[in-house]
């Protein structure tokens, strides 16, 4: 413990600065958790199912489906126990079409490891062509999360993707939110 030198009101001025400081320093992360919470009352429930593959591949479709696999290797996970990996993909992808009627904007998002790719969000809309939001990612040894925020208004069909371009790439926790 160090010792306080200087007068009585020197030591009394920096006890209570310090305690000031301290209380700063709580507002501060008060206020970041609070945010947080408005941020997470702000969103929908994930309209996707089995987004962080706890079921396998079950609910989602595409080609590259046929050579995903299934993995629940202790740690190695990004959202619960398990995720998705494909060898070898070769561009093909794996998706989930939701129907619904629309309205504001959305989040998609899908946390992904290995090769590079591509995260997409289809709309299809009364009267309109086929839309797309997208992003595409590169290569990562570790997991990182892609995000991209679409507004389907009007639409009632979206389709979110993931298109896999690389070796040995894998998905997890993905999805997609209504942000109101």
């Amino acid at each position: 413990m160090a010792t306080i030198k200087g007068s009585h009101s020197f030591r009394k001025f920096l006890t209570l600065a310090t305690g000031f400081i301290s209380g700063l320093s709580l507002s501060s992360s008060y206020l970041a958790a609070a945010s947080e919470v408005a941020v997470a009352q702000q969103l929908s429930p994930n309209l996707l199912r089995n987004a962080s593959f706890e079921q396998g591949l079950q609910y989602w479709d595409g080609p590259a489906r046929a050579t995903g696999l299934h993995s629940c290797e202790s740690g190695q996970a990004q959202g619960g126990k398990c995720y998705a990996w494909f060898e070898d993909p070769s561009g093909e992808s794996i998706f989930q079409d939701i129907q619904g009627d629309f309205s504001g904007k959305y989040r998609a998002s899908v946390f992904v490891k290995g090769g590079p790719g591509t995260l997409v969000v289809w709309r299809w809309c009364r009267g309109r062509d086929a839309a797309a939001d997208h992003v595409d990612f590169g290569a990562s040894p570790g997991w990182k999360r892609v995000t991209v925020v679409t507004n389907p208004q009007g639409c009632e069909k979206l389709k979110f993707e993931v298109y896999l371009k690389g070796s040995r790439n894998s998905v997890d926790n993905a999805g997609l939110y209504s942000t109101f």
